[in-house]
């Protein structure tokens, strides 16, 4: 049980039963958390809300996008907003294994000539929660990769939802929540994102 004074510090309000736990971590300086749960796209998640003064930070969803979109708006007149999908929503059906379901996906945005070379595998460093499995669509030559890349950081090799060497991205598996229904995850070179990893579910599927 968390106290209601460390669920204050958190930037949330304390858990009431049927509500979801509080964000494992605090947020950022002039950040709080905010909860969305869009059942229309299946996901439940808090996320950082922030004004930067320069720039605020926000995050929408969009089911006909199938995605969790971070919204970036510059404060100075006129300026632009950006949105990047930072958790987009897949099924897989019945029949497929996960890995049969990330490769589908996957592969039609690897290059050609790398198809053969790239397959789902356990992301053995990314760390969610228990029932929770992360995967990555990885080439099987990377060390051959990184011995022509010199030193410089190698494009992504299995497409643009394979493994990044600059940034991080990922595929979730929530089987205890939704056996039909996968993530993928991009964020960039930060440690975390702006929304909190552990608190990311799936809805079921409605009937």
């Amino acid at each position: 049980m968390i106290a209601p004074a460390l669920a204050l510090l958190l930037g949330a309000a304390p858990a009431r039963a049927g509500a979801p736990a509080p964000p494992s971590r605090p947020p950022e300086k002039n950040c709080v958390w905010v909860h969305l749960t869009d059942r229309a796209l299946g996901v439940t998640l808090y996320h950082q809300k922030c004004n930067l003064g320069f720039r605020t930070v926000d995050f929408e969803s969009s089911p006909r996008e199938g995605a969790v979109f971070e919204v970036l708006r510059d404060t100075a007149p006129g300026a632009a907003a950006s949105r990047e999908p930072v958790i987009r929503v897949l099924t897989k059906t019945a029949e497929e294994t996960i890995a049969a379901a990330i490769r589908r996906v996957a592969l039609p945005t690897t290059p050609a000539a790398r198809r053969s070379h790239c397959r789902a595998v356990p992301a053995k460093d990314v760390r969610l929660p228990a029932g929770h499995a992360a995967y990555v669509f990885a080439p099987d030559d990377e060390a051959a990769i990184l011995k022509r890349s010199a030193g410089d950081v190698p494009e992504p090799p299995c497409g643009d939802l394979g493994m990044d060497y600059d940034s991080q991205s990922y595929f979730e598996y929530h089987p205890g929540e939704n056996p039909r229904r996968f993530l993928f995850v991009a964020f960039g070179q930060e440690e975390h994102p702006d929304f909190d990893e552990d608190s990311l579910r799936l809805l079921p599927s409605k009937p």
